[in-house]
């Protein structure tokens, strides 16, 4: 019996003995990919950090730490510690150019720790541009606005320039459209790549103006509607493959008899997705110029201006020619006369 109970007890401290020195795996981190946007003079006007970090564990809120380095701070200012918000590694952040120094080699390091400390760390240099971040366009079908002067980093080709390439696309210059009809703002579609990598966008500001009310809203708020113009709140929604649609930011409901629209669902009024053009002070040839106004569009801050316009180039009634209705008395018997007729 005591043999036995030795013999178990130098077993329980060989097992024990085991599991002391055993070890977990370390835990390695990689930079899948990461870009910075050009610095611009102002501090106003920010950069955007876009990476991606990967590891053979987990990578939810590992920190990573940005720095700066120029003649001014050679010892380096902290930009940001950023973390992976969830499983995807991906970490976003805007910072301003007030580390950065005009004229000078400016260089970020970006460096993380695995679990057995081992470090990592990476830099990319960094120049001021100076190009105009408003694209304007105006009676184009589409849009392609390009800048190179982004700084890339892949696994797979190493450091590099990467291109900023926004497509803006399906936009109509002029909206021949039937009077007392409707203008879809979803023809809007926005992508933004770097270096064919889609990015995804965030929170843009977006608004669309008419210089004047024709009576289209009855409801929307003193800020959205004057005597001079009306403007509403409208965002991109994701579709697929970050490719972005415009959209209202709020609801809005429309009378189906009046064509009137309201923000709030008012009795007899139905939710929409389109804009409608009123059936009472838009005549024929009546011309409505729109704008819609991007600010802080993707990771080049770009604010955009987009003019087009909608005309009613059909009366309500009139000739069968020019008119969306009309009354035929030629060659038509007298019972039929007065009647409307469609005039598709």
């Amino acid at each position: 019996m005591l043999k036995q109970k030795l013999s178990l007890l130098i077993m329980g401290l060989l097992t024990c003995g085991a599991s002391i020195g055993a070890t977990e795996p370390v835990q390695r981190f990689y930079l899948d990919y990461f870009f910075i946007t050009p610095i611009r003079p102002k501090a106003s006007q920010q950069s955007r950090i876009f990476a991606k970090l990967s590891s053979n564990g987990s990578v939810y809120r590992k920190l990573v730490n940005f720095y700066v380095y120029n003649t001014k701070h050679k010892t380096g200012t902290m930009i940001k510690s950023l973390r992976p918000q969830d499983e995807t590694g991906i970490i976003e952040n805007y910072h301003t150019g007030a580390q950065f120094v005009k004229g000078e080699q400016n260089k970020i390091k970006i460096f993380f720790n695995d679990s057995d400390n081992r470090r990592t760390e990476q830099f990319f240099y960094l120049d001021f541009d100076e190009t105009d971040t408003t694209v304007h366009v105006d009676r184009l079908d589409s849009l392609v606005y390009q800048q190179t002067n982004v700084q890339g980093y892949t696994k797979e080709r190493g450091y590099f320039t990467a291109t900023n390439r926004y497509t803006f696309n399906n936009w109509y210059a002029l909206n021949d459209i039937q009077i007392y009809n409707k203008f879809d703002i979803g023809m809007f579609t926005y992508q933004e790549t770097i270096d064919t990598l889609p990015i995804p966008i965030v929170n843009p500001e977006l608004g669309i103006v008419f210089p004047i009310d024709y009576g289209i809203f009855c409801d929307l708020t003193e800020d959205e509607i004057t005597l001079e113009r009306v403007s509403m709140d409208l965002q991109l929604v994701e579709t697929e493959n970050r490719t972005y649609q415009l959209a209202f930011q709020q609801k809005l409901y429309v009378n189906p008899y009046t064509y009137e629209m309201a923000r709030s669902q008012l009795p007899g009024f139905v939710e929409t997705k389109y804009i409608y053009l009123p059936k009472t002070g838009f005549t024929n040839n009546k011309e409505l110029n729109v704008r819609i106004v991007g600010m802080k569009i993707g990771t080049m801050n770009l604010d955009l201006n987009y003019d087009f316009s909608i005309v009613a180039e059909r009366s309500r009634i009139g000739n069968c020619v020019t008119s969306e209705y009309c009354v035929k008395t030629q060659d038509a018997r007298f019972s039929e006369n007065g009647k409307e007729l469609n005039n598709d």
